[in-house]
């Protein structure tokens, strides 16, 4: 349930309080869970994933502004999502 609600919820700012609304447990039993099954945190789950998308979307189509893209994938600003994909990938979202 958690996994499918942070799918379905990419294109914001998403935290794990937002997962533990959801699903109804606790902070605690929520980063818990996540450790176990996926050997990381909510938090880093959800980075990774928006990562993953953000590089998918460049990959496929290059006419979208790094400011497009950010409030695309929810990130706070173009600056935080610039400096979240150069710390993934190595490299800047337009090299």
């Amino acid at each position: 349930d958690a996994l499918g609600f942070i799918d379905a919820s990419l294109d914001r700012s998403l935290t794990t309080a937002d997962i533990v609304a959801h699903v109804g447990l606790s902070h605690v039993a929520v980063g818990k869970m996540f450790r176990k099954k996926l050997g990381m945190s909510p938090q880093r789950y959800i980075n990774n994933l928006k990562m993953d998308a953000a590089r998918r979307l460049l990959e496929s189509d290059r006419a979208f502004s790094v400011k497009e893209e950010s409030a695309k994938l929810g990130f706070s600003s173009p600056a935080y999502f610039c400096n979240a994909y150069r710390h993934r990938w190595g490299r800047s979202p337009r090299s």
